[in-house]
């Protein structure tokens, strides 16, 4: 009966040999392993003992031992047959065992199988490497059109998030109308692009429109523009901090941290999130999110500045968050933003002036007494606008209040003339309308031309603000905080992204280098594959196989 060798053997199924010489092969699992056991071989001559030696393995590569029978063999010639002494019966002393091996290495026998199992090897390795070129080229193939993929999914995220549009919609399945900005912009490349088109048709596996892979994306275009940032900051010498803080449409507690420092002889002021002081207003609260963020960035020993509002909070001399900071970092003085303090010194200024002092004191009225009676708000909403929201905190909220007088100053005297005129009013209203609100506005131009020459110190800050109210809008109010700073700072940073997106592109077509997607995204997501391989030319069986037959070299 005879069995191919592939059974228990790497070599190829051409080589044939009887099934009763598996016995020891078995025993010794000669599957690509030649077994070097410490056999307890002994001779004595004269009165010297000699024993066997583990150096002889290495002296003769081809050498094997069997710890079970205590015999050593040729390891070529038990896998073809060769001499039987070598392969069947063993060599069971070491009496002249060196001048045996010697003079078996040379024989006919062993080096025919020596010459026949390097040539199978060879045809081994070029048929492994047939197979594997193939694979590794299939493999590639896909790579570059994922990669392709990646990159329309990361172009998409760049835009929506440079135009602060909702990536997400109400149903994203497939008979939805309006399946969200991100799928639907996505399906009109597919109606141009092929390969978006059969991405979409035929993978299962990734698709890249789920919630998670949008936020995956956001987060690692977010981190590639951090870490540009976190470079500017290394090369700085000096940095200063400037935060503010507002409630959202969720009606969370948001403050808005920025950077501030000089590249090369530039001004920059970078937007470095948003975040969550809902549960902790204090100053110990607000000064911890400070210090971490420091911490984080390693620029403590940079900072030199740290400017914020008026509120006793923040500016406090012994328990504000200045103050806390300042204990930590001494070189960070405080500076109190000069547009508030310029809007205090011209507002308690003005005040001095009789009218002006009565012009700010009744400004607020005319939103209290429309707001404070629905009657009242719905006929000035009639008149097409609505006044500001009552907020003495707020510097600019007097100029806002103003304005919206001036603007609509016709409108909003048709709406007291006709609480005065109509019989259907109450006696409070009318005796409020026709005393007091109809000598508010003696000095609102003269007030307006002052307030409008104010400067904003703390611009970055406030644009920030406005960011975050366009991006968390009462459609989007469920979104998480980490995605919220995201895509604050892909609207912020909008010129940081768009020249490092384009000097990536510029740089891979050039010279074949990777872009933003392996920055960010590669270095954390596994589901499709983005890496180019090289098949190997060396298995860990053909390299022992290798060594088995001294022909290192060949390979």
């Amino acid at each position: 009966m005879w069995l191919p060798l592939q059974q228990t053997s790497p070599l190829s199924t051409a080589c044939v040999i009887p099934s009763s010489w598996f016995f020891y092969e078995e025993k010794c699992n000669l599957k690509g392993k030649r077994p070097t056991p410490h056999l307890s071989l002994e001779y004595k001559e004269a009165k010297t003992l000699r024993k066997f030696q583990l150096s002889w393995y290495s002296k003769f590569n081809w050498l094997a031992g069997s710890s079970e029978r205590n015999k050593l063999y040729c390891y070529i010639c038990v896998l073809f047959r060769g001499e039987d002494e070598w392969s069947i019966n063993g060599i069971p002393n070491i009496k002249n065992l060196v001048r045996k091996a010697e003079k078996h290495q040379i024989s006919k026998k062993h080096l025919t199988k020596k010459v026949f199992i390097c040539w199978v090897k060879i045809g081994l390795n070029i048929q492994y490497l047939r197979v594997v070129g193939i694979t590794a080229i299939n493999h590639n193939k896909q790579v570059d059109i994922n990669r392709k993929i990646l990159a329309r999914l990361i172009d998409v995220v760049c835009f929506l998030g440079k135009q602060e549009l909702a990536f997400r919609g109400h149903r994203e399945n497939e008979g939805s109308l309006n399946k969200g900005n991100y799928c639907e912009i996505l399906d009109l490349l597919a109606k141009e692009e092929q390969f978006i088109r059969e991405h979409f048709l035929t993978n299962s596996v990734f698709k890249g429109t789920s919630h998670d892979i949008q936020n995956d994306l956001i987060h690692c275009v977010t981190t590639v523009l951090n870490s540009h940032i976190l470079k500017e900051l290394q090369i700085t010498n000096f940095i200063s901090i400037q935060t503010d803080e507002t409630t959202d449409v969720s009606c969370q507690s948001q403050m808005s941290l920025i950077f501030r420092y000089i590249i090369d002889n530039k001004i920059e002021e970078r937007f470095i999130g948003f975040f969550d002081v809902s549960k902790n207003k204090t100053a110990a609260g607000l000064s911890e999110v400070i210090l971490n963020e420091l911490s984080k960035w390693n620029i403590g020993q940079k900072v030199v500045c740290q400017t914020y509002d008026g509120a006793s909070v923040m500016a406090g001399e012994k328990n504000g968050v200045q103050s806390i900071i300042q204990n930590i970092y001494p070189m960070a003085i405080f500076i109190h933003c000069y547009a508030y303090q310029l809007n205090l010194v011209l507002l308690h200024g003005a005040k001095t002036i009789k009218d002006v002092k009565l012009f700010i004191a009744n400004l607020t009225m005319f939103h209290t007494f429309f707001s404070r009676s629905s009657k009242r708000s719905v006929l000035l909403r009639e008149q097409g606008f609505k006044l500001p929201n009552q907020c003495n905190t707020r510097w600019n909220y007097h100029s806002r209040a103003a304005l919206t007088i001036k603007t609509h100053f016709n409108e909003l005297k048709n709406a007291v003339s006709h609480v005065v005129d109509d019989p259907g009013w109450d006696s409070t209203s009318v005796c409020t309308a026709s005393d007091e609100l109809q000598e508010v506005y003696q000095e609102v131009t003269k007030l307006i031309q002052l307030v409008l020459t104010i400067p904003a110190t703390t611009a970055s800050s406030e644009r920030s603000m406005s960011t975050l109210k366009r991006i968390k809008s009462f459609l989007r109010n469920s979104m998480t905080n980490d995605r919220l700073s995201s895509l604050s700072t892909l609207a912020i940073e909008k010129k940081m992204l768009v020249d490092v997106h384009t000097t990536k592109k510029k740089t891979r077509e050039s010279d074949g280098s990777d872009d933003i997607l392996h920055e960010g995204y590669a270095a954390g997501h596994h589901k499709m594959k983005i890496s180019a391989s090289v098949p190997p030319h060396k298995t860990e069986k053909t390299h022992e196989l290798n060594k088995t037959c001294g022909t290192e070299s060949m390979t």
